[in-house]
Parts: C-alpha cells; sequence; structure tokens
C-alpha cells in the first residue's frame, strides 16, 4: 500500500511539472523588444485609416521557468501613416499583456492586452479591458478585435499584424 501512495504522488509531481512546463508563454524572458506593423482602424464616423502602429519600448516579464514569460508591458503605441492622414494623431495606450491559452503547442498562443486605449488627440475613440490577440512562433502579433466605444459613440475595429523584434516568439521547451 505504501508503495502505491508512493508511486501515486511520484507520477502526480510529473503531472504537475509538466503542465508548468508547457505552460503558455513567450520567449525570451526579461527581454526588451519593439512591435511594429500595419493596422487598419475603422471607427463609424471616422474615416478609415491604415497607419504603421508602433510600440516601441516594450518588455517580457520575470522567468517561470525555461527562459519563458506569461506577462509583460507594452509602451504607448504611436502610429506614421501608410493610407489616411490622421494616423500621427491616433495613439494606444501603454498597458500590461498576457499570455492565456495555447492555440497550437509551439506554434500559436492567444493572450489579452489589459486595457486598450486608443485616442484621437485628447479625444477618447474606444476603450475596452482585456482585448485579444495571437502570437506565432514567428513573433507576429495578430490584432483581428473590435473594441467598445470610448467618449465617442460607435466601435472600433482593429486589424493588422505587428512584428516583434528581438526574436520574441511562442514560449516552448
Amino acid at each position: 500500500m505504501n508503495k502505491f501512495i508512493v508511486s501515486a504522488i511520484a507520477a502526480l509531481a510529473c503531472f504537475v511539472g509538466a503542465t508548468a512546463a508547457s505552460a503558455q508563454a513567450v520567449t525570451p524572458a526579461n527581454t526588451s523588444f519593439e512591435l511594429s506593423g500595419t493596422v487598419q482602424f475603422d471607427k463609424v464616423g471616422f474615416p478609415t485609416q491604415v497607419c504603421v502602429l508602433t510600440f516601441a519600448s516594450n518588455s517580457t516579464g520575470p522567468d517561470i521557468g525555461g527562459n519563458r514569460a506569461n506577462v509583460g508591458s507594452l509602451s504607448t503605441g504611436t502610429n506614421t501613416t501608410v493610407s489616411g492622414t490622421l494616423c500621427p494623431s491616433l495613439t494606444v495606450s501603454a498597458s500590461d499583456f498576457r499570455i492565456t491559452t495555447i492555440l497550437s503547442s509551439g506554434v500559436l498562443m492567444g493572450g489579452s492586452i489589459d486595457h486598450v486605449v486608443v485616442n484621437f488627440g485628447p479625444v477618447t475613440l474606444c476603450d475596452q479591458t482585456n482585448v485579444p490577440f495571437t502570437i506565432d512562433n514567428l513573433g507576429q502579433v495578430t490584432l483581428n478585435t473590435t473594441i467598445a466605444a470610448g467618449t465617442v459613440p460607435g466601435i472600433c475595429t482593429v486589424q493588422g499584424v505587428l512584428q516583434s523584434s528581438n526574436a520574441l516568439v511562442v514560449g516552448v521547451n
């Protein structure tokens, strides 16, 4: 009976260890990175804008094992114009992010940005918590989401792909 209990505890310990080792994360941990790419911004009553959105000074969180992090922070996002003259006046507030889901092991993970506020100068166009994104094993972050209205009525839609610098990728061991 004691051998069975010891074996059961050992099996449970192995399962818990394996679960922690394959937890959703990005790598490397404790690393600065930039995100930049083309996004399309739509809002009823506001002309469609195609901009290069850049989050210039970001970081992944502390190591949860294997040089992986499941949280991090984003700086304020700024825009330059691709198509639409209003891009430089659009900003995205700084926020934290978290990796929440393994969508395809070692290939694609899902996450959320804690709080997204899109401003046009001093006016808040969109304001929402827990905005979803995906990141793949090439370090590409995809946004394809609707964001709730801010002080100006009407939802916002943001679509695009941002590339991470410093080889930020989904965390695998």
